[in-house]
């Protein structure tokens, strides 16, 4: 299956491709506060390098946060537009859940637990 998936809840946008089990194609940049305006341009260079085109994509994945109001907002909403333009079905996945599954891979256990700082002090 053909993934496109995207997280903008951070001061990072990310957007990554995957097909099955192996990564495609990754790529991240630091968009304090400029998600909406960097978000397409990373999705579009992604699907280029790749050499699919939107038509390809059979699921989109969306982060969800915890993370930035407005970051998160404008990837989901993104996310939507994509969704009502190609009919894809849509999946969000928080930070914490992704980080965990990451985590847990890597150690080959599932006895991992996910933590963020808040930066509420």
């Amino acid at each position: 299956m053909r993934i496109l998936a995207f997280d903008t809840s951070t001061d990072v946008g990310s957007v990554a491709l995957t097909e099955g089990d192996e990564l495609v194609t990754e790529r991240h940049g630091t968009v304090v506060a400029r998600h909406g305006e960097a978000l397409l341009p990373l999705v579009k260079e992604s699907l280029a390098e790749a050499g699919w085109t939107l038509a390809d994509v059979e699921l989109l994945v969306v982060g969800v946060g915890p993370g930035s109001f407005t970051g998160t907002r404008i990837g989901m909403a993104t996310a939507k537009g994509l969704v009502l333009a190609t009919g894809v079905p849509l999946v969000g996945v928080t930070s914490l859940e992704a980080i965990a599954r990451a985590a847990a891979a890597e150690l080959d256990s599932e006895d991992v637990v996910a933590a963020l700082d808040a930066k509420r002090g």
